[in-house]
């Protein structure tokens, strides 16, 4: 595997951990009216309660796991006392939505969300059983027609298998039929064709290249519904690197572009290493080493000695 596919491979499993723990991806559906429900309809308030308290265990247990990393990873004691704290909220979290869903057996936002909590916590079958229980009694539901194809692509990472892959690109389709206006439906559909760029050359009828292409435009159509999203903009400048003659003067636009959206330090440096690599591809070995003078965060460590060395021997074969 060469230097770029190792980092992008990276890049990819941490965007899929991310994603498994802040559950970010998922969609409940419209709200548009929820301030005014919620001041009308203790249904809807219960929810919205529900939905809090979902996101505040998560941001505490993320908390929980950033502060104590160190520890965490080296000691079997604070590991197994972090595991059972995280277990206990998820268990208290899961009872609020399964009581809520005993009371209001149709609601379908409370049974999506659940279902994508399902997910994030390991229950895969029971998630999958209800979003397919939403979509046989409401099947223009885009939201969940969205959170199932994720789903069914987390399902094919984990267990190396794409069988469940041509579901999930007809499942993503139809939710940007159903409702094109949201960026995160286009985002998806990118990402999953960028996964498995062959079970989309098959499905969709057209060579890997071409599909590549459609990734980029669906990137692109998702960065101008939601602009100032720094984990597309990023990703949109990754997929350049999969296409191959590499559009090189495009690939360093839209590495410039995500460079101003980074919030974080972190961001900042993912974009330096990756604008390292494209220097690298195309030969500009002298400005690949000075980008990745600017890649401080330890988290980068080994993913930047790798690609000094690569540097070094490719200096050596001249």
């Amino acid at each position: 595997m060469t230097m770029a596919a190792a980092t992008l491979e990276a890049v990819t499993a941490s965007w899929i951990l991310i994603l498994l723990l802040l559950g970010a991806g998922c969609a409940t559906g419209p709200i548009g009216k929820t301030t005014i429900l919620l001041q009308t309809d203790p249904k809807e308030a219960r929810f919205q309660a529900i939905l809090a308290a979902d996101n505040a265990a998560v941001k505490d247990i993320l908390v929980c796991l950033d502060q104590n990393s160190e520890s965490i990873k080296a000691n079997p004691v604070t590991r197994s006392a972090f595991r059972n704290r995280a277990r206990q909220q998820m268990l208290q979290v899961r009872g609020t939505y399964e009581r809520f869903l005993q009371d209001n057996p149709d609601h379908t936002r409370a049974r999506n969300a659940y279902a994508s909590f399902l997910r994030h916590i390991g229950d895969e079958k029971l998630a999958e059983e209800h979003w397919n229980q939403i979509l046989a009694s409401d099947e223009k539901n885009a939201a969940v027609h969205n959170n199932l194809a994720r789903h069914l692509v987390f399902t094919a990472i984990e267990q190396k298998n794409a069988s469940s892959v041509p579901r999930a690109f007809e499942l993503i389709g139809k939710a940007i039929v159903l409702d094109s206006k949201q960026s995160l439906y286009h985002h998806n559909l990118a990402t999953t064709i960028c996964l498995y760029p062959n079970e989309a050359a098959q499905h969709f009828q057209r060579t890997p290249t071409i599909v590549l292409e459609m990734a980029l435009k669906e990137y692109q159509a998702a960065l101008k519904l939601d602009p100032k999203n720094f984990t597309i903009a990023s990703e949109l400048a990754e997929s350049y690197l999969q296409i191959l003659p590499i559009q090189t003067e495009s690939a360093a636009t839209a590495w410039k572009h995500a460079l101003q959206l980074a919030q974080s330090e972190r961001q900042k440096d993912s974009v330096y290493l990756n604008i390292a690599i494209l220097e690298f591809k195309t030969g500009n070995r002298t400005a690949a080493r000075q980008s990745l003078l600017k890649v401080s965060d330890k988290y980068f460590s080994e993913m930047k000695v790798q690609l000094q060395k690569q540097l070094s021997d490719s200096e050596k074969r001249r």
